[in-house]
């Protein structure tokens, strides 16, 4: 990495993870200090308890694959089942906070948290 960050450095950090298409970071007051997490991607640990069906089973597999999936994707992976349902199975993974909605109209796409 190599940059050096001054006293407004965690804007600066978050702005990098923003500019590099990583989650923002955790930040932790640890014993004695301050520590920064930086995640290539978050997967939802509660993933198992989410009674997700298998459609949304595979969209998470390719989430985990691809780090994001477009409603087209999701489509891809599940053709024969109509455009509504899976909109709803992508919005109930939104609900269960396991993926959140980026983007706008034609840019949108979903990425885990």
């Amino acid at each position: 990495m190599g940059r050096i960050w001054d006293e407004s450095g965690t804007n600066d950090i978050i702005k990098w993870c923003r500019e590099e298409d990583l989650p923002e970071p955790i930040f932790k007051e640890v014993t004695g200090g301050f520590a920064v997490v930086l995640r290539k991607f978050q997967i939802p640990e509660n993933l198992e308890s989410l009674e997700l069906n298998e459609r949304q089973k595979k969209a998470i597999e390719y989430l985990k694959k691809y780090r994001k999936i477009t409603n087209r994707e999701y489509q891809n992976i599940c053709p024969d089942v109509n455009r509504e349902t899976l909109r709803k199975d992508l919005n109930t993974l939104i609900n269960k906070k396991a993926i959140i909605r980026r983007g706008e109209k034609k840019g949108i796409y979903y990425e885990f948290i």
